[in-house]
C-alpha cells in the first residue's frame, strides 16, 4: 500500500486508463479554440478528439495557458484531506505552471501551518536530453 498520494498534470505521457489503475489525480491544462474552454482530457472524452480535428481543418488553432495558483491550491486541497501528497510537475522551463504549483503548495502550508501533511512537489528535470 501506497503512504502518499501522487499526482500530476494532464501533459503527462501516461495513458489515462494507466493513472486511473494506479489512483494518480491529474489536474487538466485546458485550451482554447474560438472563445471555447476546453480541458485537455480527450482521451477522456473519445468525442473530442475529432471534433478537435474538425476545428483544426477549419482554421481555427488553440491556444493554451498555464494552470493557475487558484486551481492547484483546490487541486491540492482536495488531495491532502486524504494524505501526503507528491506532485509531479511539468518542467519550469516550459510552462510556468510549476510556479503557480509552487505557490500554491506554499499558501497551504502557510494556512494549514504545523497540521499540513506532506506536499512535496517534483519538477521534470530541465535541460534533460532527449
Amino acid at each position: 500500500m501506497r503512504n502518499f498520494i501522487l499526482s500530476c498534470e494532464s501533459t503527462t505521457d501516461l495513458s489515462y486508463s494507466y493513472l486511473n489503475e494506479r489512483e494518480i489525480a491529474v489536474i487538466p491544462y485546458t485550451y482554447i479554440i474560438h472563445e471555447h474552454v476546453y480541458e485537455d482530457n480527450m482521451e477522456r472524452n473519445p468525442d473530442l478528439m475529432p471534433k478537435y480535428y474538425k476545428m483544426l481543418e477549419k482554421g481555427l488553432l488553440p491556444t493554451t495557458s498555464q494552470i493557475n495558483e487558484a486551481s492547484y491550491y483546490d487541486f491540492f486541497e482536495g488531495l491532502i484531506q486524504n494524505g501526503d501528497v507528491l506532485h509531479i510537475t511539468f518542467s519550469s522551463a516550459l510552462s510556468g505552471s510549476a510556479n503557480n504549483a509552487y505557490r500554491a503548495a506554499a499558501a497551504i502550508r502557510t494556512i494549514r501551518e504545523s497540521s499540513c501533511r506532506s506536499l512535496i512537489l517534483s519538477a521534470v528535470q530541465e535541460g534533460m536530453d532527449c
